[in-house]
């Protein structure tokens, strides 16, 4: 991959050089990540964290097309009726 800029601003940013995580006082502002282990654990948390966001807009999705409405609905009806409003009696078998 050939060398690839952050807008122009990477040594006013104090970039880390790597053109995938620009890094620097704006993208770290609390300083984690003060060696390259640690920098790169903190890393693959983020990455693992934003996997795991991906698959719970995917339960939103999925809940409003099992039960037809959305997750703030499914909730409020939940918490009138929680015997008659939760995921057994959502999935009718026909």
């Amino acid at each position: 991959m050939g060398k690839q800029y952050f807008l122009g601003l990477e040594k006013g940013l104090g970039g880390s050089g790597e053109p995938a995580y620009p890094g620097g006082p704006i993208f770290n502002p609390l300083g984690f990540g003060k060696d390259e282990k640690s920098l790169k654990d903190l890393k693959l948390k983020e990455v693992k964290n934003g996997r795991l966001a991906m698959l719970a807009i995917l339960g939103y999705f999925v809940q409003a097309l099992v039960t037809r409405v959305g997750p703030y609905q499914n909730f409020l009806n939940h918490l009138a009726d929680p015997s008659n409003n939760n995921i057994l009696t959502s999935l009718k078998f026909h």
